[in-house]
């Protein structure tokens, strides 16, 4: 199939005499494509009503801080006040537990916030409280069929989201069009015909696919899914500049025959040593064992191009645990499937991986020392056994036989 970011294949796009997208309000299937540093990539049409409310006579700053009752357990926490606004009347707060995730930052009603009995402080710095952490501007999106509840903020243009009292975002999971209003979202639904990502297939079985896309050839696509990763990923800060980067998507068929994203990962193009920069399991597809097979994927990719792959440092805690348990389920496997694979450069040509992750990794299982001078690996073949049969078999594995990098770009 052609790259869809032209828009010229699609009954939703439409062209202003200047050249560029504009939003139609006219056609039954209205949408605009844009494709423009910091504006819509790929967005569905919504008008804007956007509403000025009275500011009631006492308000808590945006920087105070205050105590507020946890709705995970009903205590009280230290807590920012992050901004605030007036729904049917009732003021409401965005608030950021300090010290907390802020996937539990929350809207809270001003019965559940209290000033700080003493020690209260307001930050009058904005732009430093702003670069640590801002209001979540989605609650909810609708990703295909499945609504999954979003933990950060993501860069939506604030054109698109409009007067979005209800803070939900609908998205394709075919094309990755994306829409506030239910009813421009189902419309579309009804005269989408895309039944994969855009760029080629590289690798396929049974039900599981992966799709390389060039963030340059395919930009709108890749703009779109980094804006929905990042309701879901704190450190991600690329949206727009994607022209650098190939990404990997994931996918599973579905009962129609169409191929439906559950996770990706991006490589940047130019890095020699780093096979993966981002990565990311749509809430709904987690726990079935497709992020490891990513991570499996990427390294794939290194050990094809000659190469020892290691992520993009520095990890997250999430990431740091998700790396540290595939780099010793694939060492001890390795060592305990192939006992002539001893050395540390065998282990690196049979794993792909980076030396100084096989010494990190090793090192934690007192599995190698140095002695005058080299890494010797230090393990008895009755320890091995033993930590062989403590590992879990992996749900879903990478085939190399079924990796088909040679596949032309549709």
């Amino acid at each position: 199939m052609e790259p869809m970011e032209d828009g010229k294949d699609s009954p939703l796009a439409r062209v202003s005499d200047t050249g560029g997208p504009i939003i139609s309000q006219t056609e039954e299937t209205p949408t605009a494509f844009k494709d423009t540093h910091g504006t819509a990539p790929h967005s569905l049409s919504v008008s804007d009503h956007s509403s000025t409310a009275e500011t009631p006579p006492f308000v808590f700053e945006i920087g105070t801080h205050v105590s507020c009752k946890f709705r995970g357990t009903g205590d009280w926490r230290h807590a920012q006040i992050l901004s605030r606004k007036e729904d049917d009347g009732l003021l409401q707060y965005y608030v950021h537990y300090l010290h907390g995730d802020k996937r539990n930052d929350e809207w809270l009603a001003e019965r559940l916030i209290q000033p700080r009995e003493a020690g209260t402080s307001k930050t009058t710095d904005a732009t430093a409280m702003e670069e640590d952490t801002e209001a979540r501007n989605i609650d909810k999106i609708l990703f295909g069929c499945h609504w999954m509840n979003c933990w950060y903020s993501s860069p939506f243009p604030p054109e698109i989201l409009g007067d979005n009292k209800a803070r939900v975002m609908h998205m394709c999971e075919y094309c990755l069009l994306y829409t506030p209003q239910l009813s421009n979202y189902l419309d579309h639904r009804k005269v989408c015909k895309k039944t994969a990502p855009p760029g080629r297939s590289v690798y396929c079985k049974d039900e599981l696919a992966i799709f390389e896309l060039d963030g340059r050839r395919h930009k709108l696509y890749c703009q779109c899914l980094s804006l929905l990763s990042k309701l879901f990923l704190d450190g991600k800060t690329l949206f727009f500049d994607v022209e650098n980067f190939y990404y990997y998507v994931l996918t599973v068929k579905n009962h129609e025959g169409r191929h439906c994203p559950v996770g990706y990962f991006s490589k940047e193009k130019q890095m020699t040593t780093n096979n993966l920069s981002c990565i990311l399991t749509f809430p709904p597809y987690q726990g079935k064992g497709y992020g490891r097979l990513l991570i499996q994927f990427s390294y794939e990719l290194s050990k094809r191009d000659s190469k020892y792959g290691t992520p993009e440092k520095p990890l997250s805690d999430l990431g740091r645990v998700c790396y540290y348990a595939y780099w010793k389920h694939t060492l001890i496997a390795v060592m305990h499937n192939n006992p002539s694979c001893q050395s540390l450069k065998d282990l690196c040509d049979a794993t792909g991986m980076l030396p100084m992750d096989v010494v990190v990794t090793l090192n934690s299982l007192g599995m190698i020392q140095l002695w005058d001078g080299q890494f010797q690996i230090t393990v008895t073949k009755s320890g091995l056994d033993k930590l062989y049969k403590g590992l879990r078999t992996p749900k879903v594995e990478v085939d190399p036989l079924c990796v088909q990098m040679d596949n032309p770009v549709v």
